[in-house]
């Protein structure tokens, strides 16, 4: 038993250190500082040629001039240091280059920062045409410093790169956590260590394992002592598994660990779970690890996706825990509003135009967030109230999805249609064994629904932004798009409105659940599931094709037309 659990925890080992090496190499292109491949960028300003970046200064410094004109450099940065200074083609004469060599050999073997701040004395005789020349390098060594930092992001990852007092305050405490756990088992001295962890790890220092750190650390190896601190925290949570002590840097180090626990030990009414919900929060966690080591090996082509794809597992697990537990309101509200700042605010997916409505076009970040937040609770609260017979909400996400599908396919974005093609593939899967099924039949559940409704909002938002700043060709622009888009979701987005302005005049909460909706007076009229089905979709077919027949009226005209409508059949 002990040789397998050995051998489970080498293998996991080895996983861990495989994706970290790919990740690097896609995102760094580096696996312990070796690039694996030569020409990485190549614009006007820079190139990167395997380790060695070369920063061509005439962009930078084109207000610049010598006696003669322009003195454009190109500096070559490898590994920190300056290897090669080279002039480009001038008007200067031979004759100062050849004593210019004296200026340029000064920065070689300098670091960045030391190479911009030291004095080099001007060539005699040709004081003008070496100040250009000190000045090009100046602009040129600033940006090249720009330019290191973001590929080696040492103080991002939280790897400090100098030797401090709280660096070795933070080495003291590491080392404490490391050692005396393995030896004493004192309660008290435990959280004294605890303490000494959230306060000098966590709240002075910063130093914890972290994405960056992981990366930077694969991409261009450890670099002693400065990163000493960052060695041993590895050691505690990949090395010290292999000898029986498997969570020791979650439970003695972690910052983050450690103030949970202090939280743990605040006195107080405790929460009591059962033994069926600590198995669903284990695998709850596997699939979250699941999910973050897939983030980890990609998107790097556009690192918004991470946050994006971050909201879908967010929302995905509010909708699980409410099937399993049945949350309140106010919880679903809050999970919702969680994914919300992942889409929102960090993948910076949102409305930010009003397309004229109330004579307003652009709005600023604040008034963005807020709408965008209310949006995305309301169709995801809307899609989910609308699922309430056998088909019903993933045959109208189907055709949601469809419109959405085939017009940004029109105006050439692939990448959105694909995902809203990819949708339709999973719900018609779903729609033919939840309508049809008898032995093998499934549901839907708030994990769907809510996660359905999150993805029409993106499709919304990204629909009423592409016709906002006219990012498509002028035959499939909408003047009218955010109105088109409620016309398109009509029917779950009236039916929510209608049922809680019911329950609010009827002095019922809002959340109060009820048999007031669309499909619920359609099943009264005698019709069954499969038939009410496919009343609403008949309808929302209709409601489609009026918003594509207003796509260029004035909106409160359209609005206006498809609430009456609305209200008509209703």
């Amino acid at each position: 038993m002990q040789k397998n659990s050995i051998i489970h925890s080498l293998l996991a080992l080895s996983v861990c250190i495989i994706v970290l090496s790919v990740t690097a190499v896609r995102k760094e292109n580096r696996l312990l500082r070796h690039s694996f491949f030569k020409e990485i960028i190549a614009t006007d300003t820079l190139s990167v040629i395997g380790d060695t970046m070369v920063v061509h200064t005439a962009p930078l410094a084109d207000d610049v001039q010598g006696y003669a004109g322009k003195t454009p450099l190109d500096i070559y940065v490898s590994d920190g240091k300056v290897t090669r200074v080279v002039a480009l083609p001038n008007d200067e004469t031979p004759g100062f280059w050849k004593k210019a060599v004296t200026i340029t050999e000064s920065w070689i073997g300098k670091g960045i920062s030391e190479a911009a701040e030291i004095e080099v004395d001007a060539v005699s005789g040709a004081t003008f045409s070496s100040e250009a020349v000190k000045e090009n390098a100046r602009r040129g060594l600033a940006y090249a410093a720009k330019q290191y930092a973001e590929r080696m992001p040492d103080e991002q990852a939280g790897i400090p790169n100098s030797i401090t007092p709280k660096n070795i305050a933070a080495l003291a405490v590491l080392l404490m956590a490391m050692i005396i756990p393995l030896f004493v088992h004192n309660r008290r001295m435990h959280t004294i260590q605890l303490m000494l962890n959230v306060a000098v790890l966590g709240l002075w220092s910063g130093t914890f394992i972290n994405h960056t750190m992981l990366i930077s650390i694969a991409a261009n190896g450890i670099r002693l002592p400065s990163m000493t601190a960052s060695a041993l925290m590895l050691t505690a949570a990949l090395i010290y598994p292999l000898f029986g002590k498997k969570g020791y840097y979650c439970t003695h180090i972690c910052p983050l660990g450690s103030a949970q626990e202090l939280m743990y030990r605040i006195p107080g009414t405790k929460i009591q779970v059962g033994e069926k919900t600590i198995q669903y929060l284990v695998w709850f966690r596997r699939i979250l690890w699941a999910v973050l080591t897939c983030l980890l090996f990609g998107f790097n082509a556009i690192e918004h996706n991470q946050f994006f794809i971050i909201g879908i597992f967010i929302i995905l697990m509010v909708g699980f825990i409410d099937d399993l537990l049945v949350l309140s309101p106010l919880a679903k509200l809050f999970g919702e509003l969680l994914s919300g700042i992942a889409l929102i605010g960090f993948a910076d997916m949102r409305i930010t135009h009003l397309h004229g409505l109330f004579g307003i076009e652009q709005i600023g970040i604040v008034p963005s967030y807020l709408l965008s937040a209310f949006i995305l609770v309301a169709v995801i609260n809307a899609i989910n109230l609308i699922d309430g017979v056998d088909g019903l909400a993933s045959g109208l996400g189907m055709l949601y999805c469809l419109f959405f599908a085939l017009y940004f396919a029109l105006v050439g974005e692939t990448k959105w249609s694909v995902v809203a093609i990819s949708l339709i593939g999973s719900l018609a899967v779903f729609f033919c064994y939840n309508v049809f099924g008898k032995k093998q039949k499934i549901f839907m559940g708030d994990s769907g629904s809510l996660l359905l409704g999150y993805m029409l909002t993106t499709f919304v938002f990204r629909f009423c932004e592409m016709n906002a700043y006219h990012l498509i060709p002028g035959e499939y622009r909408m003047s009218a798009a955010p109105m088109v888009a409620i016309c398109v979701l009509t029917v779950p987005i009236f039916d929510t409105i209608r049922v809680s302005l019911t329950r609010i005049i009827h002095h019922r909460s809002p959340f109060q659940p009820d048999k007031n909706h669309i499909h619920h007076l359609l099943l009264r009229t005698g019709l069954n599931h499969i038939q009410t089905t496919c009343v609403l979709l008949a309808v929302s077919v209709l409601f489609i094709i009026l918003a594509i027949l207003g796509r260029n009226w004035n909106m409160w005209l359209l609005l206006t037309i498809d609430f009456a409508l609305a209200t008509l059949l209703t």
